[in-house]
């Protein structure tokens, strides 16, 4: 079992509370340890978490020796001997292995915010304050900026300087949303016996002034991060280390240059969204919903689900009307529509607030964006509170990541898709040797069981769209069977244009069908026949024609 094997077999027994187990354990890999001392006379054996602390230490401490990094993380181990005995209420035990472990990493934050935790739970209220607003200066991610406020705000709550400790929770809640903030907003509210709420930005910045507060990441730290970025960012030979500095400046910044994207490819609508490295991507075929089909599904830093489907095949001239019709449909099924705007950007947006009644009569509310992308309307939604308005809120979405992964989706022309169009375009003769087949029997027999059989094996094969529902690629294979038999009947010859030139015009299709229907009396496409003969489903209708318009057009290529 490796080092990191046996730490989350620790972690797993503090969380069952086996804690002398847990204590065994790791007092058993510092005895294997090989490395006993932090510094010899040539060496330090400093036992950092990442590069970040190590260049953060360097340059703080000016240290003129290599260090080497040993055979374990030990101050790890002791992070974890700290907090078993913090949970045996073995307090001086545990300072002293916390200690320990500032000896190994003397700046990792979470090493000293337990430290501070034992003078807190000793009473030593001013003590704790004192550790906390020590390890400000080696804080460099927003998670660990949020704990720092949300400590300060406990010591300041615990003093009833409850304007100040609203402060703190408020700007800790801006760096990491937790429960435990809002839950000490909700105290200190009932304390003050008034509303929760949120303190303003003029607030924070006279309490901080006033209290002498830092109220972000430390200008030094952030330098020494940045300087390092700038020495290493054109050497290919550190691009690791670039990526992992590029990442820290984009939390500490949130400024899009130092964000790292990674691309996601969906092969069946043929398309590429660019989302941030940190974002979870999750397995869309689980998530796939009857009769549609979900291009990407992913988990935003901030928790947001984000979901993008794939509704049906559009050109850009469409998406006005598709979307009409959206929010007809909305509202044919009692989702109440809040409200809508458009964005223009590097294309046409249709956005909109819905809220959806949920079974235990909550609402949700979802802000959905409609738009077209490489033949195919989309689209991209995600839950979003109902206690503000969306003018509120709306400004701030626009300028989101998620928004820029929206306007990032392109055609994916990549080799793999040029691959595919010489594997179709090579497929297609044998798609013209089977059309050739096909009218040779009816020119023999005119329709019959064995032209049938052959309609439907060309159909199986050829028309049919990857990103469709396979009910609705059904459909198409069987409506296709009932136009090229009228197209046979009307030229005595079945062609690809033909079938398209049906495809495209309804009224036409149904004409021919009516006029022909006694010809078409087979079991096999009365279903396909009652859709295209009856009046007052053109919608349905439109979508299963698009499917064999878009197949019939591959096979002209």
């Amino acid at each position: 079992m490796d080092f990191g094997e046996r730490i989350m077999e620790v972690r797993k027994l503090l969380q069952d509370k086996q804690f002398n187990q847990a204590e065994e354990i790791l007092l058993n890999m510092l005895n294997e340890g090989k490395t006993k001392v932090t510094e010899d006379e040539n060496n330090t054996y400093f036992s950092f978490n990442t590069y970040t602390e190590l260049i953060i230490f360097t340059r703080t401490f000016r240290l003129k020796k290599k260090n080497i990094i040993p055979d374990i993380s030990y101050s790890q181990i002791y992070y974890y001997l700290g907090v078993t005995n913090i949970e045996m209420k073995n307090y001086g035990k545990a300072l002293e292995y916390l200690n320990e472990g500032l000896s190994w990493n003397p700046i990792d934050i979470y090493l000293a915010f337990q430290k501070a935790a034992v003078y807190r739970m000793l009473g030593n209220l001013e003590r704790y304050r004192a550790e906390i607003e020590k390890a400000h200066s080696y804080i460099y991610t927003s998670r660990g900026l949020a704990k720092y406020f949300r400590e300060l705000g406990w010591y300041y709550a615990e003093r009833k300087v409850y304007d100040l400790a609203n402060a703190l929770y408020t700007r800790s809640i801006a760096y990491e949303d937790s429960t435990m903030a809002r839950n000490e907003l909700k105290y200190i509210a009932q304390q003050e016996n008034r509303e929760v709420k949120f303190s303003t930005r003029e607030e924070i910045e006279r309490l901080f002034a006033d209290y002498n507060i830092k109220g972000g990441f430390s200008t030094f730290t952030f330098n020494v991060i940045l300087d390092e970025y700038n020495r290493l960012k054109n050497e290919e030979r550190a691009k690791n280390i670039v990526n992992d500095l590029s990442k820290t400046l984009y939390d500490i910044t949130l400024d899009k240059q130092y964000m790292i994207y990674v691309d996601l490819k969906d092969d069946e609508t043929g398309t590429t969204i660019k989302v941030p490295y940190m974002w979870r991507i999750l397995n869309k075929s689980e998530y796939e919903k009857e009769n549609s089909t979900i291009a990407f599904i992913f988990v935003t830093e901030n928790n947001v689900k984000v979901t993008i489907t794939c509704l049906k095949i559009a050109r850009e001239e469409e998406l006005d009307e598709l979307y009409k019709n959206v929010i007809e449909q909305l509202e044919e099924n009692n989702i109440k529509v809040i409200k809508e705007y458009t964005m223009q950007r590097n294309r046409t947006i249709k956005q909109t607030f819905i809220d959806v009644k949920m079974e235990n009569e909550t609402n949700k509310r979802l802000f959905q964006n409609y738009f077209i992308v490489n033949g195919f309307l989309f689209c991209a939604a995600w839950e979003v509170v109902t206690y503000r308005e969306p003018e509120e809120i709306y400004e701030g979405i626009t300028k989101t990541l998620v928004m820029d992964a929206i306007l990032s989706m392109h055609e994916n022309k990549d080799e793999s898709i040029d691959n595919e169009n010489k594997v179709i375009k090579e497929n297609n003769k044998y798609s013209n040797l089977a059309l050739e087949d096909i009218n040779l029997e009816y020119g023999e027999s005119n329709v019959n069981e064995e032209l049938i059989n052959d309609l439907k094996s060309f159909s199986e094969k050829y028309i049919k769209v990857n990103n469709m529902d396979s009910f609705w690629n059904k459909l198409a294979e069987n409506m296709f069977i009932t136009l090229s038999i009228i197209e046979l009947i009307e030229n005595n010859k079945l062609t690809i244009d033909g079938v398209l030139e049906l495809s495209k015009d309804i009224s036409k299709s149904r004409e021919l069908c009516k006029k022909n229907i006694e010809k078409l009396n087979f079991a096999e496409i009365k279903s396909s026949v009652d859709t295209l003969q009856a009046d007052g489903n053109d919608k349905t209708l439109t979508s299963i024609l698009e499917i064999i318009q878009t197949s019939l057009n591959k096979l002209k290529i």
